[in-house]
């Protein structure tokens, strides 16, 4: 006769007796790769949780083996409890908060995708500051499309994203995600972070122009990585009303990346003449010049910036 396992008491929602088989057994995963905690919470067996939680907490050893069986598992029970929606599961099982499961999500950002106001006010003061790959709490709520909680983080605009070898491999505010995904309406509230640039001198302005250029390339041509991003649109006309939205912000104009190259260069190099934006474009940043000294007038021919785009293409496939 096999040995009775606490994933065993829990199925039959025995929690009477998991402190008896707690220490002979609590280190297995079941063919899920569940803990026993993880399907406690899965099935909603409160009692089950409790008892479990109770012996835990009396083992000193068992932080060290949570560690351990969080990283063959790659899901906590804190989360399980979250994609169930079980509240008094999640309170429960609080302690576990700060961890991130296979995808790079924590308990809050299931808790925000699955729009659970109790979980995520339950949850946003222990994990408000962790990153969801890579991401701030509040791009990620740009990034996923959740408005109502954009005030619970508001605290956290001026950040930029940590990037990521996956999803997210730009750095990024808020504001850029919300441009290049054309959410205007996330846009009128992030008017703070206008002008910000990235480790290479980049706006969000410059970013929408420069995939607007790209989307108006032969599709051959539009190889880069910041189309495979998730949040990119590849809607041209999204993302001009985009970029009209970011010119009225005064703070994106006159900006230089480390290059000194502008948003009106990139705009005449793409020969994108919106009479909505360009004309604004010109009266603000015409006299600038890059680092090779040339004007906006320089790149309207395409010539110069398909070069530099050869090189620079030369240049990244060394470093690969």
């Amino acid at each position: 006769m096999s040995e009775i396992t606490l994933h065993d008491l829990v199925q039959a929602d025995d929690y009477e007796r998991i402190k008896n088989y707690y220490q002979s057994t609590r280190c297995l995963l079941d063919s899920d790769g569940f803990t026993a905690s993880m399907l406690a919470a899965h099935l909603n067996r409160m009692n089950c949780l409790r008892a479990i939680r109770g012996c835990e907490l009396q083992d000193k050893s068992d932080i060290k083996e949570f560690r351990r069986q969080h990283a063959k598992s790659k899901e906590t029970a804190l989360i399980m409890a979250v994609k169930q929606r079980n509240e008094e599961s999640a309170k429960v099982l609080i302690s576990e908060c700060g961890m991130i499961d296979q995808y790079g999500f924590t308990a809050l950002a299931y808790a925000l995708m699955g729009k659970h106001d109790s979980l995520v006010k339950l949850l946003a003061p222990a994990e408000r500051l962790c990153n969801i790959q890579g991401l701030t709490v509040l791009q990620f709520t740009v990034f996923s499309g959740l408005p109502k909680y954009f005030s619970m983080f508001k605290d956290q605009l001026g950040q930029f994203s940590v990037p990521t070898a996956n999803s997210f491999k730009f750095e990024n505010t808020a504001l850029m995600i919300a441009s290049l995904s054309a959410r205007t309406d996330f846009m009128m509230l992030l008017e703070e972070e206008a002008g910000l640039q990235d480790c290479d001198g980049v706006t969000a302005l410059m970013r929408v122009i420069g995939v607007i250029y790209k989307l108006n390339q032969d599709q051959h041509k539009r190889e880069s990585r910041i189309m495979d991003e998730p949040y990119v649109t590849k809607n041209v006309d999204d993302l001009i009303k985009a970029a009209e939205l970011l010119i009225k912000y005064q703070k994106e104009l006159g900006k230089q990346d480390k290059n000194g190259v502008s948003a009106l260069m990139r705009a005449s190099m793409c020969r994108l003449q919106c009479d909505s934006f360009y004309e604004v474009l010109v009266q603000a940043e015409s006299e600038l010049k890059d680092d090779n000294g040339r004007t906006y007038l320089d790149y309207q021919s395409g010539h110069l910036f398909e070069n530099d785009l050869d090189k620079k293409k030369d240049e990244e496939g060394k470093l690969e």
